[in-house]
């Protein structure tokens, strides 16, 4: 029998994405810091919703968004 691994999902308003290269530069640094299984972004939106293997906290994904330039607010946890 699998085992089945934890999911986590999170959502984050991401502010200042202009373009596309700019939702594939917010995802691709999400996948090379976390264990993800799903990252999309959305400059319509400014929203990133994630699907993790791992926790992730508040302070490293905003320290991480802000970094590239972004702004990012509103961390939730959805259960």
């Amino acid at each position: 029998m699998k085992e089945s691994k934890a999911l986590y999902t999170y959502s984050i308003s991401v502010m200042g994405m202009k373009c596309g290269m700019c939702e594939s530069h917010i995802n691709t640094s999400i996948r090379n810091k976390y264990n993800i299984k799903k990252v999309k972004s959305s400059r319509k939106k400014n929203l990133t919703e994630i699907i993790s293997f791992e926790e992730i906290l508040e302070a490293d994904l905003i320290s991480l968004i802000t970094g590239l330039g972004y702004e990012a607010s509103n961390f939730k946890k959805i259960d």
